[in-house]
This record gives C-alpha cells, sequence and structure tokens, in this order.
C-alpha cells in the first residue's frame, strides 16, 4: 500500500482545473505504472484510457 507499482486514476481526464488532471500532473514523476480510468475516453494526456477498472489489463 505504501509503495505501489501501479496507481489508477479513476475519472481522469485532461480538462483543466480538474481534479482528475492535478493527479495525474502530480504523478507525472512516479516510477510506477499510472493508469488513468475514464468511461467515455480512449486517452487522456496521451496516456491509454481504460473506461472500467476491471478493464484494466494487468492487477
Amino acid at each position: 500500500m505504501f509503495t505501489p507499482d501501479r496507481v489508477a486514476i479513476i475519472g481522469a481526464t485532461d480538462r483543466h482545473g480538474s481534479v482528475g488532471r492535478a493527479l495525474l500532473e502530480n504523478l507525472a514523476s512516479f516510477d510506477g505504472d499510472v493508469v488513468p480510468v475514464k468511461s467515455n475516453r480512449e486517452t487522456v494526456l496521451g496516456e491509454q484510457c481504460y473506461p472500467a477498472i476491471g478493464d484494466v489489463p494487468e492487477r
């Protein structure tokens, strides 16, 4: 829990001023994988986006 290899951002978006974008930007220096999850997007800030957490291929 304290040293994750991967983080999912549910509600990720590239809309300026949104919490989802702020989280993505703040995790830019994270050493692990950052996985955007948003039901109506294929990509967010150039990263592949998944429609639901259950659709992410790896745990």
